[in-house]
Parts: C-alpha cells; sequence; structure tokens
C-alpha cells in the first residue's frame, strides 16, 4: 500500500509536465498557423498589387513574405519577385528652382496628394510606374505638374520651376509650443530718404545763407555808422540773404519732420507725395 502511494506521488509531476508540454505545443501550432496564414495572405495580395501595377504597395506585401517565417517556398517566391519589383519600380529626383534657377530646399512636394519624405533631399524617391500627379508647395507658391513615370526608369529629374520668389504665406500656421520667427520690418518707403536728403540740403544752404548774411548786416551797419556810408540797396541784399536763409532752414525742418511721419506710419497703404518749391518754400504735398 505505501509503494502504491509513492508510486502515485511520483506519477503526479510527470502528469502535469505532459499537460504543460501539450498546451505549449497547441498554442504553438495556432501560432504557426497564424503565420501561415499571414504569409499566404502576403503572398496572394502581392501578386494582385503587381499585376495591377501598384508596385510600391506590392514591395511591402513581398517583404513579409520573403521572410524566413514563412513557408520556404512561399519566402523564396516573395524573394524572387521583390528583386523583380525593385528593378521594375520608377524612382524620381525632385528638383524646385525659383524664377533665377536657385534651389529651394525644404519645399512640400506630393505626388498623387501623397506627401514625400524629404523630397527636396536630392536623393531618387519611388513612385508607381504610370500617370503621375506631382504639386510642389514652396511658402505661397504652388505648382502641379503631371508626369509620366516608366517601368525601371531610375533617378529621372523633375524639374519644378516656381513661377514667382517664394515668401511665407501670410495665413502660416506653427505647432504648439513652437515660437514663431520675428516678423520682418517693413521696407522704408524711398520717399523718407528723399525728404530726408532735400532736408539736410537745405538746412545746409540755409545756414551758409544765413551766415553770409549775418556777415553783410555786420558790415551793413559799420558803413551806416562810419562815414563810408550805406545804400538801400546794399540793405536788400543783407535782408535777401538772411529771409533766404530762413526760409531755407524752415524748409529743411518740414522736410525733415515729414520723412519722420511717414517712417514711422503703419505701411498699409501706399504713400505718394510731391515736392515742390514754392513763394513759401518747400511744398509737400499727397497722401501718407
Amino acid at each position: 500500500m505505501v509503494g502504491s502511494r509513492r508510486r502515485l506521488r511520483a506519477v503526479r509531476p510527470s502528469l502535469a509536465l505532459v499537460v504543460a508540454r501539450a498546451a505549449l505545443a497547441t498554442g504553438a501550432r495556432a501560432d504557426d498557423s497564424n503565420e501561415k496564414a499571414v504569409c499566404a495572405e502576403k503572398y496572394q495580395s502581392a501578386q494582385r498589387l503587381r499585376a495591377a501595377g501598384k508596385l510600391s504597395l506590392a514591395r511591402t506585401d513581398l517583404l513579409r513574405c520573403a521572410e524566413q517565417s514563412c513557408p520556404a517556398f512561399v519566402s523564396t517566391d516573395c524573394k524572387t519577385w521583390l528583386a523583380q519589383v525593385e528593378t521594375d519600380l520608377p524612382t524620381l529626383v525632385f528638383a524646385v528652382l525659383d524664377p533665377e534657377g536657385r534651389d529651394v530646399p525644404n519645399a512640400v512636394i506630393r505626388v498623387d496628394g501623397a506627401d514625400v519624405a524629404h523630397a527636396t533631399d536630392g536623393l531618387g524617391h519611388v513612385v508607381d510606374p504610370g500617370e503621375r500627379s506631382i504639386e510642389v508647395i514652396a511658402g505661397d507658391q504652388r505648382l502641379t505638374q503631371r508626369i509620366v513615370a516608366r517601368l525601371g526608369e531610375k533617378s529621372r529629374r523633375v524639374e519644378l520651376r516656381l513661377a514667382g520668389p517664394v515668401t511665407p504665406p501670410a495665413n502660416v500656421t506653427y505647432a504648439p509650443g513652437e515660437p514663431a520667427p520675428p516678423p520682418s520690418p517693413p521696407p522704408v518707403p524711398v520717399l523718407a530718404y528723399v525728404l530726408g536728403g532735400v532736408g539736410v540740403a537745405a538746412i545746409a544752404t540755409g545756414s551758409i545763407l544765413w551766415g553770409t548774411g549775418s556777415s553783410a548786416a555786420h558790415t551793413y551797419n559799420d558803413d551806416c555808422a562810419s562815414s563810408v556810408g550805406c545804400t538801400a540797396a546794399q540793405r536788400t541784399s543783407v535782408a535777401r540773404q538772411l529771409v533766404a536763409g530762413d526760409l531755407l532752414w524752415a524748409a529743411g525742418l518740414a522736410a525733415g519732420a515729414a520723412a519722420v511721419v511717414i517712417i514711422l506710419q503703419p505701411r498699409t497703404a501706399s504713400t505718394s507725395a510731391q515736392v515742390s518749391v514754392g513763394t513759401g518754400g518747400l511744398v509737400l504735398s499727397g497722401s501718407f
């Protein structure tokens, strides 16, 4: 009786081990069955995609069914077809240029509506053979071009020349947390430079006239106080020089002030003005 109990205790671990091994074998067979089903599905879909000319999708399936985990005949066929698809797939090299022929890096390129990653890196990018729609987006510029990609054509250069200079679009958005670049200052209108130059020249000329007029005034006063005497013509000449100096000084200050106003004003509207010389000095007219 004791001996039979000992035998029962010895048998129980052996039965548990057999049950565990059977469960593991059942799970392994289930996993193997699932793997074979995936391999068979990719094997069949790759052939359909090749026949439809969708070589890039076919390559994805062939990479899967060519793995060593698939049955040997499936893996062998998929490797053979994969090599043929790699040979047949066309590749394009995109060149985005501005009107001057300079490269435009980081442009967005879409083929048949799908973005091409790193499209302007100068490398060949795979596309399916056939007619393809290529769209390029660079700043506020957009261009669409249609080409025919030929079977087995490698590193074909596709030049996309933009019609105008590339400027950032007004409605550009930035990712959360990404600081927007500082806005570039608007250009100073040419009119401001013109008025500033006119103001400086007027002040300089006025200073010269006022200086010569002051010197002539001292001479006039000395002559009048001496026995030499002074004349009305001499007085008129002195007065003209002093008045002309004052007017040019005033005109120069007005032109400088107008230049400052133009520089400081918001430049949303067009600025136009005319400068003329009138009886009272410089006359500034126009819209600001």
